[in-house]
């Protein structure tokens, strides 16, 4: 019999598990089973998790006749892969309004081309999102949260992006030579206060075609890291 392979990809929104359902690893099983309880709005929690099995349970539901119960282990002793070997999805207890499962790192893991086609994405609009799609009510600190780790996640962390500017330099001088560069640091430390840089190209282009006048412009960085950039 051919069982079914679980796409941790495809199925991030309601996946339908099934006897036999085969999984990659216990953490894609247990992606797959928070993504069950969210989506039907039931919270289940993990009862026995190890590296042999993995028993996925009903966090309100007591009874031992009919418990709502998945487990899991591995196919074989030398394979890896994941199976579930039994299963029943009755539930007798009411639905849940609250998952704590729903963190800020699963929606951005829902959300992300969301953000990433709409960068300026609200905070209400992201609450009213899950909403409507889950009948979740999401608090504005969990929605701010996963729309800064998108923000992170899409253009990268500032703060280490500025440990990058000590190689900056280099590779200015190296594609450019004559190239200047000066930037305010310690022992090895961008201390984020001035860096100053003037291309060749640009140096050489004033004395021949550039009357002898320098006009500054300049606007605020409003990101987390504050500043002022001057261009001439």
């Amino acid at each position: 019999m051919r069982y079914l392979e679980f796409d941790e990809f495809k199925e991030v929104g309601d996946p339908q598990l099934q006897l036999g359902m085969k999984f990659f690893s216990f953490k894609t099983f247990k992606l797959a089973c928070r993504n069950w309880g969210i989506q039907n709005k039931r919270q289940i929690r993990f009862t026995v998790n190890d590296r042999k099995r993995c028993i996925c349970k009903c966090q309100r539901f007591k009874s031992s006749n009919y418990e709502f119960r998945i487990f899991a282990s591995h196919v074989g002793k030398n394979d890896s892969t994941v199976k579930i070997k039994s299963i029943n999805l009755t539930h007798s207890c009411t639905k849940v309004n609250k998952n704590y499962h729903m963190t800020s790192d699963w929606l951005v893991e829902k959300y992300i081309e969301q953000f990433r086609v709409d960068p300026n994405w609200l905070v209400s609009d992201i609450i009213q999102r899950v909403k409507d799609d889950l009948k979740f009510h999401i608090s504005r600190m969990k929605a701010w949260r996963a729309k800064k780790k998108a923000m992170e996640m899409m253009n990268g962390d500032e703060k280490s992006q500025y440990l990058k500017l000590n190689s900056y330099p280099l590779e200015l001088q190296k594609t450019n030579p004559g190239t200047t560069v000066k930037m305010t640091q310690h022992l090895g430390v961008f201390q984020g206060i001035y860096i100053y840089i003037c291309l060749a190209p640009l140096k050489n282009a004033y004395n021949p075609g550039c009357r002898p006048l320098i006009s500054l412009d300049g606007c605020w960085l409003k990101g987390q890291h504050k500043g002022q950039l001057l261009v001439d």
